[in-house]
């Protein structure tokens, strides 16, 4: 179903205010990690989960840093944001084209 222009503009002023809502957000994955060791005897320990987030630096080079245990909730929602968040950028950014699309269409006929 192809939305009309002023359905597109619509939606993206819908985003853009939605956006400036969000508030504090962070872009990356809280990853869940826990250590295995042999014992002499032979039986593994499992060790106590610990957490990272992993996210991407300016450069585009994968950064990891470790969260305590007692930030892991706080840390878990700014992450839930931050999905939200790109997956608005998504979105927006698809409009955008397809409103450059048109309005090139438009001049080129």
């Amino acid at each position: 179903m192809m939305k009309t222009t002023e359905e597109m503009v619509a939606r993206t002023r819908e985003i853009a205010q939605t956006v400036q809502q969000l508030g504090p957000m962070l872009v990356g994955a809280l990853m869940e990690k826990r250590n295995r060791k042999q014992r002499k005897d032979g039986s593994a320990y499992v060790s106590a989960p610990y957490y990272t987030f992993q996210y991407r630096d300016t450069l585009g080079k994968r950064r990891w840093q470790r969260i305590p245990r007692s930030m892991k909730g706080r840390v878990r929602k700014l992450v839930e944001t931050g999905a939200q968040y790109r997956a608005l950028e998504r979105e927006y950014a698809g409009l955008r084209t397809e409103l450059g699309l048109m309005e090139a269409a438009k001049k080129n006929a």
